[in-house]
């Protein structure tokens, strides 16, 4: 790569460094999963969530063959493009797509795997988004912020128990997408809403993971039934 392009690109806010080389718990609890039960395959189709920088995307991308990274916001995907240039990656497909209405635009069981990972603890409805997206792949990664009562609101919303979180604006990358507050789902709650979305919980990579805005849990979700059926793959 050329100076003036690397220049350009380390200009750019990374909370990851272009030359991060290690491998994320998220990624490796996947595979440790896949792995055991004998169904990974690299023709497996992954939808990523909300890429932030890209960092996971490449990631999944030295491993999967098809990846398409979403974002709601263009800069989450110039980064995670940038990146996937810096790291020779050429095997993903860049989507601007909002979590709120993308199951309108994904067939059912387009997707073998959804890496959700910082992305739900910024949904004002999390509940309804869930419900939205749990047909769209046999599997999903998902982790998240629980609700911490000891800093935030309590609330319900439609049955389930939780928090709320103020959140930033459209400036701020992290923050949710135009929502003021997003809703943090208590343990309980969550473990009921993945039940109720004919989902269930294969592998818990972690469940007490310390944050200073409140405990963060990541869960490997398989639809209900046993029968394993990944899309367009020959396993």
């Amino acid at each position: 790569m050329n100076e003036n392009a690397l220049k350009e690109i380390n200009l750019l806010d990374y909370e990851r460094h272009l030359n991060t080389l290690e491998d994320d718990k998220r990624v490796l609890g996947i595979f440790e999963y896949f792995n055991s039960k004998n169904i990974f395959t690299k023709e497996m189709k992954v939808l990523e969530i909300g890429t932030l920088d890209g960092y996971h995307t490449c990631m999944l991308a030295k491993r999967f063959k098809h990846i398409t990274c979403t974002d709601v916001r263009p800069q989450g995907l110039h980064r995670a493009l940038f990146r996937c240039l810096f790291k020779n990656i050429d095997n993903v497909n860049f989507k601007l797509l909002d979590a709120d209405t993308m199951h309108n635009e994904i067939e059912q069981n387009e997707y073998d795997l959804i890496f959700h990972s910082g992305v739900f603890y910024h949904l004002s409805n999390p509940v309804e988004h869930l419900e939205n997206i749990s047909q769209l792949a046999e599997f999903i990664l998902l982790e998240t912020h629980i609700a911490n009562y000891d800093k935030y609101e309590a609330v319900n919303l439609n049955g389930y128990d939780g928090t709320l979180y103020p959140e930033g604006n459209w400036i701020d990358l992290r923050a949710a997408k135009d929502n003021n507050k997003s809703f943090w789902l208590n343990r309980v709650s969550l473990k009921q809403l993945i039940q109720d979305c004919n989902l269930r919980i294969v592998h818990t990579i972690y469940e007490h993971q310390p944050n200073e805005h409140g405990e963060r849990v990541c869960y490997l979700l398989q639809r209900g039934n046993n029968e394993i059926k990944l899309c367009n793959t020959n396993i």
